[in-house]
């Protein structure tokens, strides 16, 4: 079977424009976080604001703040055993990232998947078990 390899770099999606526009590593958005969540980037009022969160009616998200999410299951899935997380899930066309930090920025887990089927039950029982396993470590 062959194997079509290609950049998406510069993949024009228009409904995904943040969603999308990022090229990065795991190492790279878990330090984001952390340095996000440990006030490095923005003054404790701005960072007391950004988690002000609301109830969301998405699946990803339990609450939400500015631009970021409290989670306690992946896709009203699989649960956290350690409590709510502060981070993200981002998808688009084939792939998925799951960016999660505890509160304060003490840890961190970042998941990146490629060429998945995202609507499965399969994949988001699985993820949720390795992304909660690796956040309550």
């Amino acid at each position: 079977m062959a194997t079509a390899r290609g950049d998406v770099t510069e993949i024009d999606v228009p409904f995904h424009e943040a969603g999308g526009g990022v090229v990065s590593t795991p190492a790279e958005i878990a330090r984001i976080l952390r340095v996000l969540l440990r006030g490095g980037f923005l003054p404790d009022r701005l960072r007391t604001e950004m988690l002000r969160a609301v109830e969301s009616d998405w699946e990803e998200t339990d609450r939400y703040g500015l631009g970021i999410g409290q989670i306690t299951a992946l896709m009203g899935r699989q649960r956290s055993a350690c409590g709510a997380a502060w981070g993200h899930l981002g998808f688009s066309i084939g792939y998925t990232t799951i960016a999660l930090s505890s509160e304060y920025g003490e840890r961190q887990v970042v998941i990146c998947a490629n060429g998945v089927d995202l609507d499965t039950d399969a994949f988001w029982d699985a993820a949720g078990q390795l992304a909660w396993r690796l956040y309550c470590m």
